[in-house]
C-alpha cells in the first residue's frame, strides 16, 4: 500500500492494476481465503473507479463550460465600459469632469509634445 493517498497513480500504474483485475476475472476457479477479494468485489471496485472517473471527467468539462461563461461575460463587460466612456466623452467633452470620473484622463492632462531640439554637429 502507498503511504501517500492524496496523489494520482501513474498511469502505467493503473494500467497493470486494471490488467491484474481483467487476468482475476478469467481465472475460473478463484476463492480467496479472505472474502474480501472476491471476483464481485473486484468488479465493484473497477465500477466504482470507472464511475468516479467518469464523473472527474463530466465535472472538468463542465468546469471549462462554466470558464468560458465567465470569460464571455467579462468581456461583455468590458466592451460596455468601453461604450460607456465613448458616450462620455461624446456627451461631456474630451476636457469635461465627468469623462474623468469615468476612469479616463482629461484631455489637458496630457503633457504636450515638445519639439526636439536638434544639435548641430561640430566640426
Amino acid at each position: 500500500m502507498s503511504k501517500n493517498r492524496t496523489k494520482r497513480l501513474a498511469p502505467s500504474v493503473l494500467l497493470e492494476d486494471l490488467a491484474t483485475l481483467d487476468a482475476l476475472d478469467a481465472i475460473e476457479d478463484w476463492s480467496p481465503s479472505n472474502p474480501q477479494f472476491t471476483k464481485a468485489n473486484a468488479q465493484a471496485v473497477r465500477a466504482a473507479m470507472v464511475g468516479k472517473q467518469t464523473k472527474e471527467n463530466q465535472d472538468a468539462v463542465q468546469a471549462k463550460a462554466s470558464r468560458d461563461d465567465s470569460v464571455e461575460a467579462e468581456w461583455d463587460t468590458h466592451d460596455f465600459v468601453i461604450g460607456v466612456r465613448q458616450q462620455g466623452i461624446a456627451q461631456y467633452g474630451e476636457d469635461g469632469n465627468e469623462v474623468q470620473s469615468l476612469g479616463l484622463k482629461k484631455k489637458s492632462e496630457y503633457k504636450k509634445r515638445t519639439g526636439r531640439i536638434r544639435k548641430e554637429p561640430e566640426e
